[in-house]
């Protein structure tokens, strides 16, 4: 997916996969396969972020916060995540909105 063409892109968490936060991380389990994975640091901070339909130039904003300033590194590291978890099917993209 490109995410750097679409003004706003909303990613939404399937019916399949539960989630809890708690003080230090995200858990999710895919129920499909009842895996569990523990998302920490950077990935814990955008699944938070995503319900929030941030565009994604401030995502990477964001990211690069966290990541001490670093841009050209979040925005990698943010891409990395968020096509993982579309090839995981942990998200489904729910609503694209293009530019123009």
């Amino acid at each position: 997916m490109d995410f750097q063409s679409a003004s706003q892109v909303r990613l939404i968490c399937p019916e399949y996969v539960a989630w809890v936060r708690d003080q230090e991380s995200i858990l999710l389990v895919d129920t499909r396969s009842d895996i569990a994975y523990r998302l920490t640091g950077l990935g814990a901070a955008v699944w938070l972020w995503l319900p929030q339909l941030y565009p994604y130039p401030a995502l990477i904003d964001f990211a690069a916060d966290v990541l001490q300033g670093d841009r050209s590194a979040a925005e990698v590291a943010l891409w990395l995540l968020l096509d993982d978890w579309l090839s995981n099917g942990w998200l489904l993209v729910g609503r694209q909105v293009q530019d123009g």
